[in-house]
């Protein structure tokens, strides 16, 4: 009987701590720098990379921030369309593409058909998952989201200062004691945190 009791004591304590599954968070993933390809990157490329990458970083918001991100990707949901796309959005059921610069800022949809309170929660997303970082400054002034909102406070390119690098397997011989492998694709995974 003693043994009955402390069993169901502790089926009732480990059910109790059983962790929640559908987790708040959105995932986002996207390409590096500028790229200039001579096709399009569509949303389905970046949606495949970005399952077979880990996560780079992971950034803690609030319920709140969780909630207006989400809105924001149910309004602008992807229509099947052409687009560009340099950074892939997703949560566990809703999933987006941005576009390059100021070409396609949401995909497959026109510029001017999206509020500035929208283009504000997808220009934080870019601004906190690190994104600009890896554009030159004098290449921010092209991007759409810096042109309304400025450069983020917090701006400082990855690569200042640096004298090798390596891309994709070509290097600069002059300094061979300063190797950066520059990344082509970065994941950011942004979990509610309540503080």
């Amino acid at each position: 009987m003693k043994q009955n009791i402390i069993a169901l004591c502790l089926l009732i304590s480990l059910y109790s701590c059983k962790t929640v599954t559908n987790e708040e968070k959105v995932t986002v993933t996207y390409y590096t720098g500028i790229r200039e390809t001579n096709i399009r990157i569509t949303c389905n490329n970046i949606k495949e990379k970005s399952c077979n990458h880990k996560v780079d970083t992971v950034i803690n918001i609030t319920s709140e921030e969780f909630d207006k991100i989400q809105r924001a990707i149910r309004l602008y949901q992807n229509k099947k369309a052409d687009c560009d796309a340099r950074l892939y959005i997703n949560t566990d059921t809703l999933e987006m593409c941005l576009g390059s610069l100021s070409a396609d800022l949401i995909c497959g949809f026109d510029n001017e058909d999206i509020g500035l309170d929208i283009l504000h929660i997808f220009y934080q997303i870019k601004c906190r998952s690190g994104y600009y970082n890896y554009i030159p400054k004098d290449d921010l002034e092209y991007d759409y989201y810096i042109e309304k909102f400025g450069i983020p406070k917090n701006y400082k390119y990855i690569y200042d200062n640096v004298a090798d690098i390596k891309v994709e397997g070509v290097v600069n011989n002059m300094y061979r004691e300063r190797k950066i492998v520059k990344k082509g694709l970065v994941k950011v995974l942004f979990k509610v945190k309540e503080y």
